[in-house]
Parts: C-alpha cells; sequence; structure tokens
C-alpha cells in the first residue's frame, strides 16, 4: 500500500490509536512491518475478545483485549534502496513508501501518535549483519507550526547515544533548514532529512547506495562499533510504544 492512498483510513486508524494510548489497560500490537493484509495500514493482533471501538475508529482494523497494554508503531524503515529518502519538506510531512518495505509514516503522523509522549526504540543492522539498538523513554514530535520540534531522552541501549544531539531540533529537509548552523543546510549536506543540530550523529534517512569516499551522507549511526566510528547500515527501524 502506498501512503498517498491512506487519507481517510489514517485518519480513521489515528483515531483509534489516539483512544488506545489513552488506556492503560489494553493489549494492542502495532506493527506495520508484518502486515497480513494491504488494506489495512496496522496490524493489530489480540487473543482476547474485542472491546468497544471509539466512533470513527474502523473495526476491521482494531482489535482489543483487557490486559497489560503495549503498544507498537513502526515510523521508519529502510532495508534497501528501493525508496529515496531524499525528499522534500511536504513529503515528509504526509509520509511516503511502500507499508511493506521502506517508508516513513509522515511528521504529521509521527504528532499525533505522540501527542502523549512515547517510548522510541531504534534498531539498526550494519552491513556484516551486526545488530545494536537504542531506546528513549521519552519521545515527543511538534506540530508543523513548530517545526515537528524533537523532545527525545532517557537513553538506553547497546549502542551509542547517537540521539542526543538532536534533541530539541527542528525537522530540516532540503529547501527547509532548521538546523543551527548558517552557511549550510545540513539536510543537504548529509543527503538525510532529519532534526539536525550542528549536522547529526544518526541519518538514518541519509543515502542508502552512498559514495564510500563520503559516508556522512550514508545511512549511518556514529559510534555504533566505540567512539570515533562512523559505520554505515543495512537496515534501521524506528518504532513507537506507550510510555
Amino acid at each position: 500500500m502506498q501512503l498517498g492512498q491512506l487519507s481517510e483510513r489514517m485518519r480513521r486508524v489515528h483515531v483509534a490509536l489516539t483512544w488506545l494510548l489513552s488506556l492503560s489497560w489494553f493489549a494492542v500490537w502495532v506493527d506495520v512491518l508484518s502486515l497480513e493484509s494491504t488494506q489495512n495500514l496496522f496490524e493489530i493482533r489480540t487473543t482476547y475478545n474485542s472491546g468497544t471501538l471509539p466512533y470513527g475508529a474502523d473495526s476491521d482494523v482494531l482489535a482489543v483485549s483487557p490486559i497489560e497494554c503495549v503498544v507498537i508503531a513502526v515510523i521508519q524503515n529502510r532495508q534497501s534502496k528501493e525508496v529515496d529518502f531524499y525528499r522534500n519538506w511536504d513529503q515528509y510531512k504526509h509520509g511516503f513508501g511502500d507499508l511493506l518495505g521502506n517508508f516513513w509514516l509522515g511528521n504529521t503522523h509521527i504528532h499525533t501518535l505522540t501527542e502523549t509522549p512515547c517510548v522510541l526504540r531504534v534498531e539498526v543492522e550494519s552491513l556484516n549483519g551486526t545488530f545494536g539498538f537504542a531506546e528513549y523513554s521519552t519521545f515527543q514530535v511538534s506540530s508543523e507550526i513548530s517545526g515537528y520540534k524533537l523532545s527525545v531522552n532517557g537513553y538506553s541501549g547497546n549502542i551509542s547515544d547517537a540521539m542526543r544531539k538532536n534533541n530539541g531540533q527542528k525537522f530540516s529537509t532540503a529547501g527547509r533548514d532548521n538546523d543551527i548552523l548558517d552557511n549550510h543546510n545540513c539536510a543537504e549536506q548529509r543527503r538525510g532529512p532529519w532534526w539536525h543540530r550542528m549536522c547529526t550523529h544518526a541519518n538514518l534517512n541519509g543515502i542508502y547506495e552512498y559514495d564510500s569516499s563520503n559516508l556522512k551522507q550514508s545511512v549511518f549511526w556514529r559510534n555504533f562499533y566505540g567512539k570515533d566510528t562512523l559505520a554505515p547500515m543495512k537496515k534501521s527501524r524506528m518504532m513507537l510504544k506507550k510510555q
């Protein structure tokens, strides 16, 4: 399913997700990487009786159970070169890509999901197959009026805290420079729209097939192998769950 086809269905899913995020006693797994039907944006799997859905939610999208709440939504996925992530502000606003493969969910949708702060989990895999993760206990993205400003804190994981310097930054794309540098646009320099400050230690929206002479334009997580290392990644995934 292409993101451009979602509009009304996305709105209805968001109604449901907003409702679910307000509850602490529903078990819901939302994982766009494991869709069983291309008709649904989210697959939500449960093992008990369905609960009552809010007005405007889609009954064939949601099934909920009255047990401990775990909500996961994938907001970014990179696994191959098929989708170009060097895109403009409006494309990052609305989202793009293939929900069964490479995609960015959309900054407006991410803002909606994080109006109440969520936990962010980032999973990356390097070219040699080494896996790593970083988790942030607080993740929130503001509205477009505020430049989709990022709040990210509470790091834990087995790789570096590469998003620490992105905290408090607005989103930047080609043609929309919100970093703190006066002389150039980090999103253009790194070929990766992101929450750049003086550029970034995480460039997960960078070029998949990069120039080996310029690793700073690749999909990288700085210090992945230790201090002062810059390792290109072949896979990345960003996921949200309720705090």
